[in-house]
């Protein structure tokens, strides 16, 4: 799909390693609104889903030639992967952290 785009997401470690946040940046390159759904999942270094209430789906709507970022803080400090699945109406996409969650 042309009209929508996203970054890599963004994974931080807070100061004492004890918060772990992930950001992801969509964007809707077209002239009308578009409708997502999305849907995070966290992994333990074991490739093991961590449920949380932020595992939920949700559904957010991105203005014309606009970015919606989301932000998210992991269910525990043992989070070492995850993936965001998005709904467009052109299709489903799968994006993923690829890298383990950096330790600083």
């Amino acid at each position: 799909d042309k009209n929508f785009g996203y970054e890599k997401p963004i994974i931080l470690r807070g100061d004492k390693n004890n918060i772990i946040k992930s950001q992801l940046v969509l964007r809707n390159k077209s002239l009308f609104e578009q409708t997502i759904q999305y849907q995070l999942k966290w992994y333990d270094k074991y490739g093991f889903e961590i449920k949380s209430l932020s595992s939920y789906e949700d559904i957010k709507t991105i203005k014309p030639n606009s970015e919606l970022v989301i932000i998210k803080v992991a269910p525990n400090k043992y989070t070492y992967s995850l993936q965001y699945y998005v709904k467009t109406p052109h299709g489903e996409r799968i994006i993923r952290s690829n890298d383990e969650i950096n330790k600083n």
